[in-house]
């Protein structure tokens, strides 16, 4: 796994063409988001507390290849359903993991900067 602090592209920039992951999909990264959490870094404040992170999920198409982007916080957001929520800096209240669906596992995991 590549940390983000390099790679991480705006999300316009993340792919043109969506599509809605499925339960299984989401389960599955779900179920590979623990160890992503854990490998990176400067998520380790984020690993004990995982569990209680809000997420949204995209389901985005780059190339040829299905990746699903979860989007962590940790507190609860009104318009969660309603709009992308992108927070600059906020430390590791913030997170967001790209996920390669074919390969099951993530390709990166980044935390927001402190501030």
């Amino acid at each position: 796994m590549v940390g983000a602090e390099d790679t991480f592209p705006p999300y316009g920039e993340l792919g043109d063409t969506r599509f809605l992951p499925d339960d299984t999909i989401l389960d599955e990264a779900e179920a590979a988001l623990p160890a992503a959490i854990a490998a990176e870094p400067r998520s380790k404040a984020i690993a004990p507390r995982l569990a209680s992170y809000h997420r949204q999920y995209f389901g985005i198409i780059r190339g040829a290849k299905r990746h699903v982007l979860v989007n962590g916080f940790c507190q609860a957001e009104e318009r969660i359903r309603e709009q992308t929520i992108m927070v600059k800096d906020g430390g590791d209240c913030f997170f967001q993991a790209l996920y390669d669906v074919t390969a099951k596992r993530y390709e990166w995991v980044r935390v927001n900067g402190p501030g």
